[in-house]
């Protein structure tokens, strides 16, 4: 019993692991949507730049608006936030041909998803890492 118990600790672990991964090479990598982005909306390139330099912006001023959320909650509804923002944000910016709503979608709905996934994730595998604690 002791030995599934462990190896299901370290596959949940790992699962967390490529999420964050996944997510971290998202943001990381908006570079690779810019010139989609430049083409599909018709905005110009420094109005898609500036978009997702805000959204680097929105994933760190996110972070410990929603912590305050996973401290009194869970983290596991700071997940389905974030899941439900990326996904909407990414399905919504197939139809932005404006600044306003480009700067929404993609600035402020992607990115402050993956600032929540990144948030969920880290406090969730900082907690399977140090076991259980008793309080004094």
């Amino acid at each position: 019993m002791q030995t599934r118990k462990g190896w299901s600790l370290y596959l949940l672990a790992l699962a967390a692991c490529l999420i964050y991964g996944l997510t971290s090479g998202f943001r990381a990598n908006y570079g690779i949507m810019l010139n989609g982005l430049v083409d599909y909306s018709g905005l110009s390139y420094s109005s898609v730049s500036l978009v997702m330099a805000i959204g680097q912006l929105v994933v760190g001023l996110v972070q410990p608006l929603f912590g305050t959320l996973a401290m009194k909650r869970t983290n596991s509804l700071v997940l389905m936030i974030g899941l439900f923002m990326v996904m909407s944000g990414l399905g919504l910016m197939t139809v932005s041909h404006s600044f306003v709503l480009l700067f929404i979608r993609l600035g402020c709905l992607v990115s402050g998803g993956l600032g929540l996934w990144h948030l969920g994730l880290s406090w969730e595998r900082s907690r399977l890492s140090s076991g259980p604690r008793s309080l004094p």
